[in-house]
């Protein structure tokens, strides 16, 4: 199984993904450049959309130095855990 990263799309970070205009599975996959050639069935099925999502978890989790980072950074503001837009980038 490959990691899905291309040279050409790094690995998209949080500020790349909240500014992206649209957020629905297709575009995230174009917007990362995943390379889905040998992902399980075809999109919109449970095991292909499953595999593409655990893609896109991946390449955003190699933006972040430990699996805290990440979910901190995925916390919607107002939340509890929410760091401060000024202090650290967040997914929204």
């Amino acid at each position: 199984m490959g990691t899905g990263r291309s040279p050409r799309h790094p690995a998209p970070g949080p500020r790349d993904l909240h500014r992206h205009p649209r957020h629905h599975l297709d575009a995230l996959i174009e917007h990362a450049g995943l390379d889905l050639t040998g992902a399980p069935a075809h999109r919109h099925r449970a095991t292909f959309d499953a595999y593409a999502t655990a893609l896109l978890l991946l390449r955003m989790a190699g933006r972040y130095d430990t699996w805290d980072a990440l979910a901190q950074a995925a916390v919607p503001p107002g939340l509890p855990g929410a760091p401060e837009p000024e202090e650290d980038p967040t997914l929204w």
